[in-house]
């Protein structure tokens, strides 16, 4: 099994939470919790930022600032 392949499940579940919900996208925040979550995938935080954004504008979810 790939390594990559459980975030971008995790990617995939935070876009259909959005979506779902009807609400926007934290892209900051999620990306920190993702990368968090999924150590294994050895991936870069502009790749995992990059990739849910892409995922979410084609699902129609807005992104929104961090919250300080």
């Amino acid at each position: 099994m790939s390594k990559k392949l459980p975030l971008a499940v995790g990617i995939a579940n935070a876009v259909s939470d959005a979506q779902r919900r009807n609400s926007s996208i934290d892209v900051d925040a999620k990306t920190d919790q993702l990368l968090k979550d999924h150590p294994e995938a050895e991936t870069t935080r502009s790749m995992v930022e990059k990739t849910l954004r892409e995922e979410s504008a084609d699902a129609g979810v807005q992104p929104r600032k961090r919250r300080r």
